[in-house]
């Protein structure tokens, strides 16, 4: 293993950045880049996944990402629309709507003045085939993908199934995806006091919601999506992670 203490650029960060889509949908975003972007403007390479970036990826994210931006790039993270720290509601895996969605911040990130107007995509599996779907759209400024763990028919090679078959991973995924859809941004997020979280903002991530947490959240092959309703309040099923709180905190018991 090759142990790296230098990079070639000193690399700022910025948390929580806002990209607001063309129907008024706030995505949040953390971006990596050099410091010396503002001067050198740099392409710009985006992963975006609906995996929590301040929690579930926070460590990976915290090694790739700083790594690449050292080397001369902008590295630019993004909650999907009702995940994380992101507003929204997380209806299906690969909708239009998450493919404009990339495509829009695509745009945005091409017009930034630290981005010299070219940009990538990057990702492993969910973002790998994100990444494949909005290749295929042509966004002007993509010009390269970089990504594993996919492949480009799901129905006869994938996780999901296998030569057509509907394979046990499905049950895995869905309960998995089910368990953090369903938990709120983190208490930082200024996504959180005025958009998708709080006692009412909360529950839009959840359509229909009367009492309680309603969900009605994505999973993998859709056939398991599911209204759960609870009389709890919100915040005592899933409690984010502490104020400055680094690694991956597991979701409490019924979030």
């Amino acid at each position: 293993m090759r142990h790296v203490d230098k990079l070639p650029h000193e690399v700022s960060k910025e948390d929580h950045v806002i990209i607001t889509m063309s129907d008024g949908v706030r995505l949040s975003a953390r971006i990596w880049r050099p410091t010396t972007s503002d001067r050198e403007p740099v392409p710009a390479i985006l992963e975006a996944i609906p995996y929590r970036k301040n929690d579930l990826t926070s460590t990976r994210d915290a090694i790739h990402h700083p790594y690449i931006a050292g080397h001369g790039y902008a590295c630019v993270r993004v909650d999907l629309r009702g995940t994380g720290e992101s507003e929204g509601v997380l209806q299906d895996e690969y909708l239009e709507r998450e493919q404009r969605d990339a495509e829009e911040v695509l745009a945005w990130l091409a017009e930034q003045p630290w981005c010299d107007g070219t940009t990538g995509m990057m990702g492993l599996s969910w973002g790998a085939f994100a990444a494949l779907q909005v290749a295929a759209r042509q966004p002007p400024s993509l010009g390269a993908i970089v990504i594993a763990s996919f492949t480009d028919d799901r129905y006869a090679d994938d996780m999901h199934y296998v030569g057509g078959a509907m394979l046990s991973d499905n049950l895995a995924e869905a309960g998995t995806m089910f368990a953090y859809a369903t938990c709120p941004p983190t208490r930082r997020s200024s996504v959180t006091a005025g958009g998708t979280c709080g006692t009412n903002g909360w529950t839009r991530r959840a359509p229909g919601s009367s009492n309680g947490c309603a969900t009605s959240t994505a999973t993998s092959t859709g056939v398991m999506r599911r209204s759960v309703r609870t009389t709890r309040p919100c915040a005592a099923r899933c409690s984010p992670p502490a104020a400055g709180r680094t690694g991956t905190p597991m979701p409490s018991p019924g979030c």
